[in-house]
């Protein structure tokens, strides 16, 4: 029976602790081909989340795509306010990916569910 209680215990603590740790974030892009739920999120080069969901908002009219992202802040992530998000993808044909940019990016800590502008290259 104890080691019933001490295993539930920890999966509950693992639960909540890892829920703790996420910072969920929002982007919107006028094109996104070939971003998936589960791609990859980078924060200055480095891998630390990956995308929930991908959807349409047409009452967004210039940047329909909705794209959020869950983020692990467990290192002590932080991610400025005005850092940019923007669609890239490993090599020519290899999966796509959000990079979110951070460099010489001074605003406040983004709150949870906060929303950064993207950037998308000129066509």
């Amino acid at each position: 029976m104890l080691l019933v209680i001490t295993v539930a215990t920890g999966c509950v603590w693992f639960v909540v602790s890892s829920a703790s740790h996420k910072l969920i974030v929002r982007t919107y892009f006028q094109h996104a081909q070939g971003l998936i739920p589960g791609a990859r999120v980078r924060v200055d080069g480095v891998e630390v989340g990956f995308v929930q969901e991908a959807s349409v908002d047409t009452a967004r009219r210039s940047r329909p795509v909705a794209v959020v992202m869950a983020l692990n802040t467990s290192n002590g992530l932080s991610v400025p306010s005005d850092a940019t998000a923007s669609l890239q993808s490993e090599g020519a044909i290899g999966p796509a990916f959000i990079e979110i940019d951070t460099r010489n990016k001074t605003g406040a800590s983004i709150s949870n569910n906060g929303v950064l502008e993207s950037t998308e290259p000129d066509k």
